[in-house]
C-alpha cells in the first residue's frame, strides 16, 4: 500500500498512448507506443523514488542482498508483446521466411493508432508476463481518474 500511495497521491488521471511502431525481436514482436502526457515516465519515477525511500523495502533489500534494487527494471520504452516465441527456430531459411512474412505483411499493412489508458497495474514479474498467472504477479490494480 506505501507503493501506491506514493505513485497515485497527486492523483494520475486518464491519458492517451499511441502505436507507432512494430518492432521483430530475438524474442517476440512488440508494439511501440508514444506517451505524449509523460504520464508513463511520471508513474515510472514515482515507482522508483517510492521503492528507493521505503524503509521496509530498504530493510528487506539489505536482508535479502539486493532482492528488490537489483530486480527493479522500469523499461525505457513503452511496449506490448503481442506475440512471442515457443522454441528456437535453427533453421536459416525458416527465419527468413518469418522476417520476410512480418515485413511484407505486418508492416504494410500497420497504421498508428490510439489507445485511452484508464487502469493501470503494478505486476512482479517473475516469469514474462504473458505467461504467468494475474492473480499471483498483479501488486495492484487501480482505475485512473477521467
Amino acid at each position: 500500500n506505501e507503493i501506491k500511495n506514493n505513485i497515485l497521491k497527486e492523483g494520475v488521471k486518464s491519458f492517451e498512448i499511441e502505436c507507432i511502431d512494430v518492432w521483430f525481436t530475438p524474442a517476440a514482436i512488440i508494439f511501440i507506443f508514444k506517451d505524449e502526457s509523460g504520464t508513463i515516465e511520471k508513474i515510472r519515477n514515482k515507482l522508483k523514488e517510492s521503492v528507493s525511500k521505503s524503509d521496509h523495502l530498504k530493510d528487506m533489500d539489505e536482508k535479502f542482498d539486493g532482492a528488490i534494487s537489483k530486480y527493479l527494471h522500469c523499461p525505457n520504452i513503452i511496449h506490448s508483446s503481442f506475440s512471442r516465441y515457443t522454441k528456437d527456430i535453427a533453421d536459416k531459411a525458416e527465419i527468413d521466411h518469418y522476417v520476410n512474412q512480418f515485413n511484407n505483411v505486418i508492416m504494410k499493412e500497420f497504421k498508428p493508432f490510439k489507445l485511452n489508458i484508464n487502469n493501470i497495474s503494478l505486476c512482479n514479474e517473475y516469469i514474462p508476463y504473458m505467461h504467468m498467472d494475474r492473480e499471483k504477479g498483479c501488486v495492484f490494480d487501480h482505475p485512473l481518474l477521467v
